[in-house]
């Protein structure tokens, strides 16, 4: 979700306008489901997909055909019928097209997320120019040009999720509420930290670096991650860590583990895992737990990390890490 508005703004601000689609609505069996997204450039080339087949190919020539300066379309598919029968389900899919005049609206929405405050971003399914909008936290609302009355109604009663929405004497809207899906922390900076950096950002993670010695905390290195150097494991700075946050510690020493496990105790991460053997572990609990920590805490730490897929090597654990969170993040919104 994150990348995808990035990815609109930076489009907008180079001067280059594109179709936004987006899965307002899904049952069944369907590729992807409600607020995926796709941006389609004027030479049919795309950033993201909506679930991939004969439907995102109609979706496609659909926008490159939508006029520059026409309003949105909605698009309904039933993938029980025709060449994506095999998937099954229904979808209906809004196109937007977003013009330079809309980058404000998408300078908000990044701006919220990379300040991880909730705003809701939507798009109405009239004809008419005026179609991007973000409600911010504070319930201002930005546009490309300001709501009418009816709109505004829908703002102040928008649900939660990807959607769209209706009311009597209304157009219908497609709302969605952005929330951070939160950032992976990886204490550690050596091969398994390199290798799992890589693949949570293939499965979509915003991930930091944190490690003491400046050979492994560089963004050469790190070129994809926000890269946070300590002058030591045992002065871990004020992370802020919420709910949304992962933490994954992967030190070259199992003291280093102790110290950053005991600290990411304290914090309320969703997740926290940490390399190593069952024989590490116990060694490392035992001793947190004469420090006081209890049993329950010590419980919810995935130690060994990962699903077990019986892969050893860095890059086989940075996967079964990977799949790990990605396992984690859907329980989340489920």
């Amino acid at each position: 979700m994150e990348k995808v508005f990035q990815q609109a703004k930076a489009l907008l601000e180079g001067g280059e306008e594109f179709v936004l689609a987006a899965v307002a609505g899904s049952a069944g069996s369907t590729p992807r489901k409600s607020g995926a997204k796709m941006l389609i450039k004027s030479d049919g080339s795309i950033i993201a997909t909506i679930g991939g087949g004969a439907a995102e190919k109609a979706v496609i020539n659909r926008a490159i055909s939508m006029p520059t300066g026409g309003g949105p379309a909605i698009m309904d598919f039933d993938l029980d019928q025709g060449p994506d029968a095999v998937c099954g389900g229904k979808e209906r899919i809004i196109l937007g097209r977003a013009k330079i005049s809309d980058l404000p609206v998408f300078r908000a929405v990044t701006d919220a997320i990379n300040d991880r405050r909730e705003a809701v971003f939507v798009m109405t399914a009239e004809e008419r120019p005026e179609i991007f909008f973000c409600v911010k936290d504070d319930g201002t609302v930005v546009s490309s040009s300001p709501p009418d009355e009816s709109v505004k109604k829908i703002l102040a009663g928008v649900a939660a999720g990807a959607g769209t929405h209706a009311e009597p004497g209304c157009p219908d809207i497609y709302s969605e509420r952005i929330v951070s899906d939160g950032v992976l922390y990886i204490f550690g900076g050596g091969h398994v930290a390199l290798a799992t950096a890589r693949a949570a950002e293939i499965a979509g993670f915003d991930t930091a670096v944190l490690d003491e010695h400046p050979k492994f905390a560089n963004a050469d290195r790190f070129p994809h991650s926000r890269v946070i150097p300590l002058d030591s494991f045992n002065s871990i700075p004020d992370l802020k860590i919420t709910p949304d946050d992962y933490i994954l510690i992967v030190t070259r020493g199992h003291d280093f583990d102790l110290v950053c496990l005991e600290w990411a105790l304290k914090t309320p991460a969703c997740y926290i895992g940490m390399i190593g053997s069952k024989t590490k572990r116990d060694l490392i609990y035992r001793r947190l737990e004469k420090d006081g920590c209890s049993r329950e805490e010590l419980a919810a730490v995935r130690c060994p990390v990962g699903l077990p897929l019986g892969g050893s090597a860095p890059g086989e654990i940075a996967i079964s890490v990977a799949a790990e969170l990605i396992k984690t993040r859907a329980e989340k919104k489920k």
